[in-house]
């Protein structure tokens, strides 16, 4: 199963100080991935996580208006019709 999970486009991993309303959507997205799960992260530009084979997108360029950024990487998520989740 294609699973994606959307986070705002200002949350970058890995965290640089503990935030838990980003931190639960990354741990759950790892035990996807090792249940055998394609998963795709759509967050900040630059993510990674080097412990899991985990898929980061991000919006190409960002504009400064974070809600008009917010609002492109979810068009670019919802764009996206090999999810079977969101």
């Amino acid at each position: 199963m294609n699973i994606a999970h959307l986070l705002p486009g200002t949350a970058k991993f890995p965290l640089t100080k503990h935030n838990g309303r980003y931190e639960w959507a990354l741990r759950l997205a790892r035990i996807q991935a090792q249940a055998g799960h394609q998963v795709t992260i759509y967050a900040a530009a630059g993510s990674r996580d080097d412990e899991s084979n985990i898929t980061w997108e991000s919006i190409p360029v960002k504009s400064g208006d974070k809600r008009q950024d917010n609002l492109q990487l979810i068009r670019m998520a919802l764009g996206d019709h090999s999810q079977d989740i969101f």
